[in-house]
């Protein structure tokens, strides 16, 4: 076994390593199936001269609680072939992973899990969940229920200028929510191959516009079925919601739930503080699941605790150790005034002592201090955790892109 740095003439077997690892044989070339990804960022580990495991990374600026931005690795692609596993082959990918991202001052990284158990021995925190909703037709908006906004429906041209707008206006409003590239509205937004629709139709658009400007929109997919006797039962799924306001949201979802000749309505990936339920009529047709989201990772632990806010001022003492990133080892005092924090480096004994998962899964403030500690991945007094959690806390649930 050796392991390097991928090139651009590795392309064809990194995807034949996706598509068996994954066992998904996505029909698409190679440049499609894998468009916009940064080859200077993979490694690969080949047997011989064959390559049997992979990992990568994608670079944007993340959302954090409070608006401002951090670096981020979107941790992707990290697989190993089935005939390869068991031999430390991922073990030895993710440290040259973490030691090129901290290279490239990545303070952190985040991904979706394929298999929930993988990542936590390399120092991910599972940091929320998100929100499945099943909905079942035919279902109503509140009369009361506040919506704001002009709809309109948009296609080519039109849905990539506008959705790009209403992107720009979101990315602030919610952590987790990062820059997206040329090659991610390209094939991640809009590509739409035929053979991977599984008989829905294309995707379709639609927008909100909030004082003349794009305030939100729905990506979504139709299918309609005619079981007989010209019963026509169709069902939608929507495959990204997103509105600056409750209002801009609630406007969105009174255009998927009303839709005529629909019975169902489905969503995979939303933030947990969704409207859906509260402004459907029957809330009990909104039938809701969590379902776990994103992991995230620190690199940098006082660059990135002090590019957060805090909803309480307080000072915190945490001891760290993270045999994989030396540079976050040590006790490091954070103190908030008024919202913002500063962190050092500091001797002396800590209020609390962390593994490197509990500063990832706390960060973005939907998984407590107090489940971190439940998990054994932190160590405090009660009263220290019920501290923590207070300065933690964020006013909304984050929501990630898929890396």
């Amino acid at each position: 076994m050796h392991f390097r740095r991928l090139e651009s003439g590795d392309l064809e077997a990194l995807a034949r390593v996706a598509r068996l690892a994954f066992g998904n044989d996505i029909g698409r070339p190679a440049d499609q199936m894998l468009g916009g990804i940064e080859m200077d960022r993979f490694f690969g580990a080949f047997d011989n001269d064959v390559l049997v495991g992979a990992i990568g990374a994608y670079s944007f600026p993340m959302t954090v609680p409070g608006g401002n931005s951090l670096p981020v690795a979107g941790t992707t692609l990290a697989v190993v072939m089935p005939t390869h596993r068991r031999r430390g082959i991922l073990t030895e990918l993710m440290k040259l992973h973490f030691d090129e991202c901290v290279e490239q001052g990545d303070h952190a990284a985040g991904l979706w899990a394929s298999e929930a158990g993988i990542y936590e021995r390399f120092g991910y925190g599972r940091a929320f969940d998100r929100l499945e909703v099943e909905i079942d037709r035919p279902s109503k908006l509140r009369p009361r229920s506040p919506r704001s906004g002009s709809l309109r429906l948009v296609e080519d041209d039109e849905a990539r200028s506008a959705l790009r707008e209403a992107w720009r206006n979101l990315v602030p409003l919610r952590s987790g929510r990062s820059e997206r590239s040329e090659d991610w509205w390209t094939w991640s937004v809009f590509s739409d191959p035929m053979e991977e629709r599984l008989g829905y139709s294309p995707y379709r658009f639609a927008v909100v516009d909030i004082d003349g400007r794009p305030g939100g929109y729905v990506k979504y997919r139709s299918k309609l079925d005619v079981p007989g006797n010209f019963r026509l039962r169709g069902k939608i799924e929507v495959e990204e919601l997103h509105a600056v306001s409750d209002e801009a949201e609630a406007a969105l979802w009174g255009f998927v739930v009303e839709h005529d000749l629909v019975s169902d309505v489905h969503a995979g990936n939303l933030p947990t503080d969704s409207v859906i339920a509260s402004i459907l009529v029957d809330h009990r047709t909104a039938h809701r699941r969590l379902v776990e989201g994103g992991w995230f990772r620190l690199f940098d632990v006082p660059a990135a605790w002090v590019a957060r806010s805090y909803s309480h001022d307080g000072q915190l003492v945490v001891s760290v150790t993270d045999p994989m990133v030396p540079a976050n080892d040590g006790t490091w005092r954070l103190t908030v005034t008024d919202g913002i924090g500063v962190c050092e480096r500091v001797d002396g004994e800590p209020d609390l002592t962390a593994r490197p998962q509990a500063l990832g899964a706390t960060y973005f403030g939907a998984v407590t201090w107090r489940d971190a500690h439940a998990a054994g991945l932190a160590e405090a007094s009660p009263g220290v955790i019920a501290r923590a959690d207070r300065i933690f806390a964020a006013d909304t649930a984050p929501w990630f892109d898929f890396f």
